[in-house]
């Protein structure tokens, strides 16, 4: 299975992001979406994970929890979009945004995912997603940079 991590997208949905979650078995969203419209199009491509980030003020949006926790191919998974709000959960894999910055590091066990920003472009800061699959069990993250 391959999941299409996001988040940042800030009511933006470019052409080269939507070829590459095209390719994906589910999308997740680690928060500021902005407006609902970007959240109705990726549910058109594939299932959606998704949580509210600070900016995310539609109603429709407000509807969506600030923390997500779920089961993926064994793996225990905590989506969110500020890393603060993960510090408390138990999971083996925690996705969140906010930074616009990709990170991907592994403290005391546990694997920390953000794929940056790929809608609205911040400060200096290039343009990223990630692309996850497991392999054998293994988890493989693919940071993908997003032309401007």
């Amino acid at each position: 299975m391959k999941i299409g991590l996001l988040s940042d997208t800030h009511q933006i949905l470019r052409p080269s992001v939507l070829q590459v979650v095209k390719t994906c078995d589910e999308i997740w969203h680690c928060g500021d979406f902005c407006n609902t419209q970007i959240l109705h199009q990726l549910r058109l491509i594939a299932p959606v994970r998704a949580v509210r980030g600070n900016n995310d003020h539609e109603q429709a949006l407000l509807t969506l929890p600030l923390v997500e926790q779920f089961e993926w191919e064994g793996l225990s998974v905590a989506l969110a979009h500020q890393r603060s709000s993960l510090l408390s959960v138990s999971a083996q894999l925690r996705c969140f945004g906010h930074t616009h910055r990709l990170c991907d590091e592994t403290v005391d066990g546990v694997r920390w995912l953000n794929p940056g920003g790929c809608g609205r472009r911040r400060f200096a800061l290039e343009l990223t997603m990630m692309v996850l699959t497991l392999k054998q069990g293994e988890l493989q993250v693919t940071p993908i940079r997003i032309a401007p």
